[in-house]
């Protein structure tokens, strides 16, 4: 009716407002005779409680429908355009394999009732693409002169429409009489229908897509029955074996997840034996025993304090006056007032911090003077306060130390302190980033406060 329109089913010229209105007319005409009616409202699990439809439902609701049918996840995203889109990233498989005709195909096949099928006229029949085009559907074929293919799908689909006698009587009437009278002058007198509804099945040789006829052994002769058994049980064998094919190879992406999982497993258990051989007095019989964390410190307070109880008889007038001559700040200093060396773990860290390592001060109960007793000593305070700020601020949060140590990690997706302080310390010179107390935190590991 509107040749001059770009898009199908519009009557406006506009590109843009075109699409938009019939959109909204169909969305308003749905939600007036449909979705507003309380026998709709009624079909709904909770009547009481209408949280309403809208047009993004139809969507939903072919993604719901082929996911039940048999298609997997990545299939439904390629058949409902899903990847590629920008901002829907949904899936990497696009940008790997841009065109996969077999997965649109078999999406497809499932969302069709009954199953796929196509319309050819009658064996023996000939029916030219002038005539379908010039008497059983002219208004679409003036819109779309240079299709050739969908006008001689829409022609062959209508003309069995015309002759089945259950879609009949859903048709304009003058329609029907106009195309049966124009056929009766084409063809003469045809008994039954002159077109045919075939079923097709969809299958994957390889790479290559086929979709090939679901013959039906009751409407051929007698004399075909046999081939057509035959040709019948090749395809339930391709299909069969297409199955098989496909149920291996989600078996062996099963097999190597289950074989990345136990890599990283037994990586971590190689690397658990390692930092206990490094604690537990450098051998391998030490890596495997049961010690406690501050065995090795314990055992060396235990030497030092007996070594300076030898020594104190004799070197008690040398150390009186050393004292003595030290600088009041340097007095200050608490012997314990000390920091691991080798730390490996969050967890670690955070007991250091509260409650000391061995024999050590808690880290927060340290002194101006016990953080600045050396260089070393400031540098490596001042490179874990960093760290022990976020952990303070997530347990003052509400969360338990091992959730606030797995944020964290999962922040900087890293579980090595080293890398953990470096992006810390780059977080600090990041503008964009809000400041908790005196300093600023990355956004995922902000809680309850806007990001």
């Amino acid at each position: 009716m509107h040749p001059q329109v770009k898009f199908l089913f519009t009557t406006n010229s506009d590109d843009k407002k075109g699409p938009l209105n019939v959109k909204q007319q169909y969305r308003n005409q749905i939600a007036s005779h449909v979705w507003a009616k309380d026998e709709f409202k009624q079909l709904e699990e909770e009547p009481e409680d209408h949280n309403g439809v809208g047009t993004t439902s139809g969507r939903k609701f072919f993604s719901d429908k082929a996911q039940k049918a048999g298609a997997v996840d990545t299939q439904v995203e390629y058949r409902g355009r899903w990847v590629g889109e920008k901002g829907r990233k949904v899936v990497n498989r696009h940008y790997i394999r841009t065109d996969d005709p077999y997965t649109d195909a078999c999406v497809a096949s499932l969302l069709c009732d009954g199953g796929p099928i196509k319309y050819e006229s009658r064996e023996g029949l000939v029916i030219t693409d002038e005539w379908l085009f010039a008497n059983v559907v002219p208004s679409i074929r003036t819109r779309f002169e240079h299709d050739n293919r969908m006008c001689r799908l829409l022609c062959l689909a209508w003309l069995w429409g015309i002759y089945n006698e259950d879609v009949v009587a859903l048709l304009p009437a003058t329609d029907v009489a106009r195309i049966r009278a124009s056929f009766g002058e084409y063809c003469g007198d045809v008994e039954g229908n002159p077109v045919r509804k075939i079923k097709l099945e969809v299958l994957r040789v390889g790479t290559r897509l086929q979709i090939v006829p679901a013959v039906d052994i009751n409407d051929q002769p007698q004399q075909q029955q046999q081939l057509a058994l035959q040709n019948n049980d090749n395809r339930q064998i391709m299909a069969y074996l297409q199955r098989i094919e496909e149920n291996q190879q989600e078996q062996f992406q099963l097999i190597r997840n289950a074989q990345a999982d136990q890599q990283t497993w037994l990586e971590q258990q190689v690397q658990l034996i390692i930092n206990n051989q490094r604690r537990f007095g450098g051998t391998i019989e030490g890596s495997f025993a049961r010690n406690q964390p501050n065995r090795r410190h314990l055992s060396q307070d235990h030497t030092r304090d007996l070594q300076r109880q030898q020594l104190q008889p004799q070197q008690m007038p040398q150390q009186q006056q050393r004292r003595a001559a030290l600088p009041m700040r340097t007095r200050e200093v608490a012997p314990n007032a000390q920091l691991a060396k080798h730390i490996r773990s969050l967890l670690e860290l955070w007991r250091e911090y509260n409650f000391g390592i061995g024999t050590n001060k808690p880290a927060r109960q340290f002194t101006s003077a016990e953080r600045n007793q050396s260089t070393s000593m400031k540098m490596m305070y001042s490179r874990r306060l960093c760290i022990w700020r976020v952990q303070v601020y997530l347990l003052n949060a509400g969360l338990a130390v091992e959730a606030a140590n797995q944020r964290i990690i999962d922040t900087y997706n890293t579980d090595k302190l080293t890398a953990i302080i470096l992006c810390v310390k780059r977080d600090q010179k990041n503008q964009g980033y809000v400041f908790v107390g005196s300093q600023r935190f990355h956004p995922r590991l902000l809680i309850n406060q806007p990001r």
